[in-house]
């Protein structure tokens, strides 16, 4: 079945573990900063050797980062408006090929920064690789929402975006294992879109795929 609208629920602060509880009951989470408009400059395009965050992102929630090609690897909440301009500028460069029409530069950008900044919409995650001499570079990301199936009032995950540089095998599970333990703590489904073949000008065929708790 198809997506329905956003939900106004709670959901947990990004890398947060909540106990499982249904839809609807608890308070609203409070949510992030960050309502100032970014300058021009800060809205361009990443290539795709351009995508380096600002600052030196947190632990990933498994423990200490893992060496691994391109320095130590780590994964972590996006959590500011800095996290969403990087995610914003990674998806310029490596979402186009996939997508359907034209991006809508400061349309695509809010949506981004919601998924982010707003707790009773969405959550997202950022990959990253590197060290402390060179920095660290966003090698994948995820973005979440928390939405309601059309035909009822029930409540489930799915993804707004979801992609890897080529060669990052590591971050795409590692990704998906953050939002589905968020999905189990919530107690509801996570549907990823994870592939994507186009038949005709008209028609694409998605393979999605099932996470979080199954109803």
């Amino acid at each position: 079945m198809g997506q329905g609208g956003a939900a106004a629920t709670p959901l947990p602060a990004c890398g947060e573990r909540v106990a499982a509880k249904r839809p609807g009951e608890g308070g609203f989470q409070q949510r992030a900063a960050g309502g100032e408009s970014p300058s021009p400059a800060r809205l361009r395009c990443a290539t795709a050797g351009d995508l380096s965050p600002r600052g030196t992102p947190s632990r990933s929630r498994d423990g200490d980062p893992v060496a691994g090609r391109g320095g130590a690897r780590l994964i972590r909440p996006a959590q500011s408006d800095d996290d969403s301009i990087l995610i914003y500028q990674f998806l310029c460069a490596v979402a186009p090929p996939v997508l359907h029409c034209p991006i809508a530069h400061a349309k695509s950008l809010a949506e981004v920064r919601r998924v982010v900044c707003d707790r009773d919409y969405g959550f997202a995650y950022l990959a990253l690789e590197g060290d402390s001499r060179f920095g660290q570079r966003l090698v994948g990301t995820i973005g979440t929402i928390f939405v309601s199936w059309w035909y009822g009032d029930d409540h489930f995950f799915t993804d707004r975006w979801f992609f890897t540089l080529p060669g990052r095998r590591w971050a795409g599970p590692r990704l998906l294992a953050e939002a589905d333990a968020i999905a189990r703590a919530v107690g509801v489904p996570l549907i990823v879109n994870l592939k994507q073949r186009r038949t005709t000008a008209a028609v694409t065929f998605v393979k999605p795929a099932l996470l979080g708790k199954s109803e």
